[in-house]
């Protein structure tokens, strides 16, 4: 089964969590896109710079606990991302490599024991390290993740814009143990940044071609190619967009005074669809909040009751689509059982 995933609160819990509205939130979520099958969480890892100790965050593992409970109660699955908190960047190098990811592998060990005991289905093992880290030997942390979890592993890379990033990604050779890869796909050359209203065709023009210069193949090729060197493991393309004017051109950004724009998130999301996201895992960073909110007239990352609603449901929906229906469909603007019109305004779900 192929995972198609959202993620609550940006993987962050408050006082929503264990309450009527947190259970409402995912009641909307069954309704709005009824094909998304896993709901996302982060546990952290905290460290600091200049120093190999690492150790697990204890202190949200009873808004943790509330959320796995109340995601498996809606019938979901629940994907437990492990980040870094502490560094200045998550692309830190520790003094000594060896010495820290040995350290990593006991915090790992804490959180794959937690998640088998909570029954937690998938389980990422670390998220968006320097070149220096995964260049270095993970097996041992991977051995020590199965010992505890006997769920699937997956490890979280970032996207590449060179050859020299994209071959550490084909040359860890630890990545072969792993039963995911996932990818953070947020390429901020897919248009101009003077383009603010970028429609999906543009967007689906920059993922063919915006990187061949730099990569002597497309984005979606080189992903691809990255699978297939690691053995054909199947990919988990980690997604998002704020919806506000200009986020295509940074999309991993939020910026909190940017003219709200429902259709560039939209049109994101089509154009991501489009070219990769039939084939492979999706998982929407930030993309659900934890209360049932009504009201799109935001620039945040969650989709609820915006057009990228629609467009997601409706892409959760085919999980390989033909490519005879996605051409009989897509031209039409017909997406999720609402006439959304490609690169322009879009029909609300009722």
């Amino acid at each position: 089964m192929q995972i198609r995933s959202v993620q609550w609160q940006d993987g962050r819990f408050g006082p929503d969590i264990g309450t009527p509205e947190a259970s409402a939130s995912l009641d909307d979520l069954r309704t709005a896109i009824p094909n998304c099958n896993y709901m996302g969480l982060d546990a952290r890892i905290r460290c600091a710079d200049g120093s190999n100790e690492c150790t697990p965050e204890e202190e949200v593992l009873g808004e943790l606990d509330a959320a796995i409970s109340e995601i498996h109660a809606h019938g979901l699955k629940v994907i437990l991302r492990v980040k870094l908190r502490g560094a200045t960047s998550l692309l830190f190098v520790p003094p000594d490599i060896p010495t820290y990811l040995a350290n990593y592998a006991s915090s790992i060990a804490y959180w794959a024991d937690y998640a088998q005991s909570r029954h937690v289905e998938v389980l990422g093992i670390g998220c968006e390290m320097s070149p220096e880290m995964e260049a270095a030997d993970w097996s041992g942390v991977i051995a020590v993740a199965r010992s505890y979890f006997k769920g699937r592993l997956y490890y979280n890379t970032n996207w590449w814009w060179n050859t020299v990033l994209r071959d550490v990604k084909l040359n860890a050779t630890w990545m072969r143990l792993l039963d995911i890869l996932a990818i953070s796909a947020y390429p901020d050359k897919l248009i101009s940044a003077t383009n603010l209203h970028p429609t999906s065709d543009e967007l689906e023009y920059g993922w063919r071609n915006a990187y061949v210069s730099n990569l002597g193949e497309s984005l979606p090729e080189s992903f691809h190619r990255f699978s297939a060197q690691h053995g054909g493991k199947p990919l988990l393309y980690h997604i998002g967009l704020a919806s506000g004017a200009g986020a295509a051109s940074q999309p991993w950004a939020y910026v909190s005074d940017a003219a709200v724009d429902l259709d560039v998130q939209a049109n994101w999301f089509d154009a991501f669809f489009r070219v990769l996201g039939s084939d492979h895992g999706v998982f929407l960073d930030g993309g659900w909040q934890t209360w049932p909110d009504k009201n799109p007239n935001n620039n945040e990352f969650i989709v609820q009751n915006k057009p990228a609603e629609s467009v997601v449901q409706y892409y959760f929906s085919i999980l390989t689509p033909s490519s005879q229906l996605r051409n009989l469909l897509i031209p039409l603007g017909f997406v999720g059982g609402v006439l959304w019109l490609r690169g322009g305004k879009s029909k609300l779900r009722g």
